[in-house]
Formats: structure tokens, C-alpha cells, sequence
């Protein structure tokens, strides 16, 4: 018996191993979709994709711009969801005129987005939510004797870990049914903890009420993400459709919700500007798109129209200004400069054009 509880860390290990490598070895391919993502290995090792040639596709430089943006917000990180928001600052030179359009909502590494969002502080709270809770379950199977639960906490342990496997490659943190999972595993924990031993009367109705006060918070902010959300995409059917002043008054509900941005990272106010500017309203246009800079002022789409609505208005100078920084920021980007050249020559500006062509 001695013997086997000395060896049992070693056997639980090479079990975890074993059900990842068959996990992922034995993945079902998915149909219709691209070769480098029918499967994690065909992710692992894939080679050619555009111009990324390494063995995780295009991932490694949203790894290491990642990795920069941590560097420069170690400490607290840049805000929880802010990800998409500051990541086309550390990006840019991977974009380029054919995959300008494509947004970047994480780095397909849940551990790097919660460090670069949360900073140090963000780590160490993940880590006394997940990791802790992982220490005591290995704990309770390895040293707790006559131990009924074994099986249930042999296999929620390997669950978890290749949950956490999973993260490093892509983002389970923001799938429904790892996170039912992981509260579940959480909830399951709380039952085999002697609380009642541990904590007074008091103690255990005051983290009930700040739990129902969480419960309510989330909840009410849950219902005011999804409103604005709801908003925000009847917006884009409106402006599709052409339906500007309906498009305008979806898009005025969805900020009075308090989102400032939808589900891409896209400023609603960026929107709101590209109608007013459908409507021939350019005033209002300019206005919301200075409101969607100061929201993000690396959004790319937002710069190129505050560029063009400048150079309309005979501002040439703050046009240029704008399309110097687009291409300060997007050095591989060139539809600024096509654009600026195109703006000069309407208004008969010739040496002016002729001087961008050069460059």
C-alpha cells in the first residue's frame, strides 16, 4: 500500500498525459473550415498561412504582441476586455491591405489574455480561483486514506488540466460549457470543505450576502451588455438595409445602455458616424468619429474616415497629419496614401499627389 501511494503521483501524471495526447490525437476533423483549423494537431503544426511561417500559424505574432502589451501594463494590464481595444498598437505591422478587415478579439491564449488584461494582480486572482482549488483536489486524492470520491476527483482533476491545456492554444474562458464546467468543479469543491467547522454563523451570512450582491450586479450588468448588444446589431441591419435614421436611433440606444463599443471592438460611435455620413450629414459624422478615437484611437477604420471628412472639408493639413500616423502605425497598410493621393487630385492639388506617389 506504501508503495502505491509513492507511486500514485506518478501514475495520476501519465494518466493526464495519456487523455490528453488521445484527446487530442483522436479529435474529430471539423468539415468546412479552413486545413490549418480542422483540428488542434492540424493547428499545432501547421506551416503555411499567408505570410506566418511557423508551426502555430499566424498565432505566434498575436503571442508575442501580447506578450509587449503585458510589458507595458505588468501591474494592473489595460483593463478587463480591453484586449481588442489596445492590441492594434502592438499589431500593426502585421497588418496589411488584404486582411486590413480582420478583427483580433484575443490572442488565443487564455492565460496571456488574462495577464495582459489583469496584469500581475488579474494572475494571481485567476490563480487562487483555478489553481488553488486544482492543489486541493490533487491534495485530497493523493494523501486523504479511504478516500470514496477518488474516481470523481481523479477524473474532474484531468478535466480541468485539459481545460487549462486548452487555453494555452486557444480560449475556453469565453465558451459556455468550460465555464459551467469550471463552476461546477468549483461548487462540487465547496460541498467537501468543512465550512461550518471553519466559519461562524456570521461569517457564513455575510459571504452570503456579498455572493447575493455579486449575483444581482452581474445580473443586472448581464441584461445592460445584452440590450446594448441587441441595439448595436440592429444598427448594422438598419445601415445595411439603408435605413439610416433607424440605423442612428439604434445605435443612440445601445450607448444609453452603457456599452461603448459591440461585440468586436468596433466604437458604436464609429457606426454612428457612418451613417451620419451616409446621411450627408458630415458635421455630426466628424463628431462621432472624434468620439470613437478618444474610445480607441488605434481603430483603423475610424482614422481612414476622420481622414477623409478632413480632406473634404478642405483640412488637408490634419488630413495628412492622420495619414501620417496611419502609416506610423500601419507601415504596411497603404489605402491612406492611394486614398489621400485620389482627395488630392479631386481638388486639383497635383504636386501634392505627385509628392505621395513618390514616397
Amino acid at each position: 500500500k506504501k508503495y502505491y501511494q509513492r507511486k500514485y503521483p506518478y501514475i495520476v501524471s501519465a494518466l493526464i498525459l495519456g487523455i490528453i495526447f488521445i484527446f487530442i490525437y483522436t479529435e474529430p476533423i471539423v468539415d468546412n473550415a479552413p486545413e490549418y483549423k480542422k483540428s488542434i494537431w492540424s493547428t499545432l503544426t501547421s506551416t503555411d498561412k499567408n505570410e506566418f511561417k511557423n508551426t502555430l500559424g499566424e498565432r505566434i505574432p498575436l503571442y508575442s504582441s501580447t506578450v509587449n502589451m503585458t510589458k507595458d501594463h505588468i501591474i494592473l494590464g489595460v483593463g478587463y476586455n480591453n484586449w481588442r481595444v489596445q492590441h492594434p498598437a502592438y499589431y500593426g505591422n502585421y497588418i496589411h491591405d488584404e486582411n486590413y478587415l480582420k478583427l483580433n478579439q484575443r490572442p488565443h491564449n487564455d492565460l496571456l489574455w488574462i495577464i495582459s488584461e489583469g496584469g500581475i494582480v488579474g494572475l494571481l486572482l485567476f490563480m487562487s480561483v483555478v489553481i488553488l482549488p486544482l492543489i486541493f483536489t490533487l491534495k485530497h486524492i493523493i494523501y486523504k486514506s479511504n478516500n470514496t470520491n477518488l474516481l470523481i476527483n481523479s477524473v474532474l482533476l484531468v478535466s480541468i488540466i485539459s481545460i487549462l491545456v486548452e487555453s494555452l492554444f486557444d480560449f475556453p474562458k469565453q465558451r459556455t460549457i468550460p465555464n459551467l464546467y469550471m463552476w461546477t468543479f468549483l461548487g462540487y469543491l465547496s460541498i467537501q470543505i468543512p465550512s461550518k467547522k471553519i466559519l461562524s454563523n456570521y461569517h457564513l451570512k455575510l459571504i452570503r450576502l456579498i455572493l447575493l450582491c455579486i449575483s444581482v450586479s452581474v445580473s443586472i450588468f448581464a441584461y445592460r451588455d445584452f440590450k446594448s448588444n441587441q441595439f448595436s446589431k440592429q444598427m448594422l441591419v438598419m445601415k445595411s438595409q439603408k435605413e439610416y435614421d433607424l440605423g442612428i436611433i439604434n445605435g443612440k440606444n445601445a450607448l444609453n445602455y452603457g456599452k461603448n463599443v459591440d461585440n468586436t471592438g468596433t466604437p458604436i460611435t464609429f457606426y454612428l458616424g457612418v451613417l451620419e455620413y451616409q446621411k450627408g450629414n458630415t458635421i455630426n459624422s466628424e463628431k462621432y468619429f472624434s468620439k470613437a478615437l478618444d474610445i480607441h484611437p488605434y481603430h483603423l477604420g475610424t482614422l481612414e474616415n476622420y481622414m477623409i471628412i478632413k480632406a473634404k472639408s478642405n483640412q488637408f493639413e490634419k488630413a495628412l497629419e492622420i495619414m501620417t500616423y496611419l502609416r506610423s502605425m500601419y507601415p504596411k497598410y497603404y489605402s491612406p496614401v492611394i486614398k489621400m493621393i485620389k482627395l488630392y487630385l479631386q481638388q486639383n492639388k497635383i504636386d501634392e499627389a505627385n509628392l505621395l506617389i513618390e514616397v
